[in-house]
């Protein structure tokens, strides 16, 4: 019974945290995106949301630049894989 009740919880919390299963198995998360994000261009993280594009969920990542331009990056939420805007 505990067993049950410890794995009902871990899918409960990856579920509210905005994530899927998938996605907990592949090491993608939104932090991971935002990082990678943030490294491409350090700046300030100001949107950070799953939509859907070409048929595919991503993650849109927009960022204002300490290059003082606004940059809109799009990740792949499975694979974690940059596409072009």
């Amino acid at each position: 019974m505990l067993k049950h009740r410890a794995i009902a919880t871990y899918v409960a919390a990856v579920l509210f945290s905005g994530g899927g299963l998938a996605e907990a198995d592949s090491g993608v998360t939104p932090e991971s995106i935002q990082r990678t994000a943030l490294d491409a261009y350090p700046g300030k993280l100001r949107k950070a949301v799953k939509v859907q594009k070409g048929g595919i969920e991503v993650w849109q990542i927009q960022i204002h630049g300490k290059d003082l331009q606004d940059h809109t990056l799009y990740y792949n939420a499975r694979s974690g894989e940059e596409i072009e805007a």
